[in-house]
């Protein structure tokens, strides 16, 4: 696969209170990886609290991973937020002004693509 391919930062939630579904969509990225001849490269990681989605934006927004331009955030959602868990309450949630706050000034050339119904379905002031 050639280095020069640029690559999908994926972050993902959890999509099931049931911990016996696996329901994720790394096998569609494992795919992507392997499509010839395209092989887009990526980096697929859980996230279930606040604390590991503000360290992971952080590694994603360093120089060593500018490979990776796309953020893929694989999460379910409501109207200006994403939710870390299966259900959305105050304690998982992630609004897109928090999401803005993490990433202010570190997402220069760089694509968010939120695979989450509803987040950006909220109105402005």
């Amino acid at each position: 696969m050639p280095r020069n391919k640029k690559g999908i930062f994926c972050l993902e939630g959890d999509w099931s209170r049931h911990l016996e579904q696996s329901s994720s969509v790394e096998p569609i990225l494992a795919l992507m990886a392997k499509w010839e001849p395209h092989y887009v490269p990526y980096i697929h990681r859980n996230v279930s609290t606040k604390e590991s989605l503000r360290s992971y934006l952080g590694l994603w927004a360093r120089k060593h991973y500018r490979g990776y331009p796309l953020l893929y955030l694989a999460f379910h959602g409501n109207p200006g937020v994403i939710c870390l868990g299966n259900e959305c309450h105050d304690g998982n949630q992630i609004t897109l002004d928090l999401l803005e706050d993490y990433l202010r000034g570190k997402c220069s050339g760089r694509i968010i693509y939120f695979g989450s119904c509803g987040t950006l379905g909220a109105h402005g002031n």
